[in-house]
């Protein structure tokens, strides 16, 4: 059994589930590393959203608390890294999946 992430103060499983994933911004980088490959900070900032560095970096300390996104160190000199989805990230496929579906039949682009 894999180990549950305690949030005492939410009931429903829901409602839980959104307490880590479901603000705009997190779900986007979800998106990225899905749909994209997105897998560094500069990828992420590249976004035709462009999310801001200081979101970027609360939702990315987010992701990692969690335990849905790992950071792996690819360059010491300035140190950089490089984002990984975990097991617990990439169970969340489906549902990033759902919501693209629901999105393209459901909603319509308009500049």
């Amino acid at each position: 059994m894999q180990n549950k992430l305690i949030l005492l103060d939410i009931n429903c499983p829901v409602g839980r589930t959104l307490e880590i994933i479901g603000d705009r911004w997190t779900l986007l980088i979800l998106r990225d590393m899905f749909k994209k490959k997105f897998k560094t900070f500069n990828e992420f900032l590249r976004a035709e959203e462009k999310i801001s560095p200081n979101i970027l970096s609360d939702r990315i300390k987010k992701l990692q608390k969690y335990e849905i996104i790992e950071a792996k160190l690819y360059s010491e000199h300035p140190p950089r890294y490089e984002y990984i989805l975990t097991k617990k990230g990439i169970e969340l496929g489906p549902i990033l999946q759902g919501l693209w579906d629901w999105g393209k039949k459901f909603t319509a682009f308009q500049k």
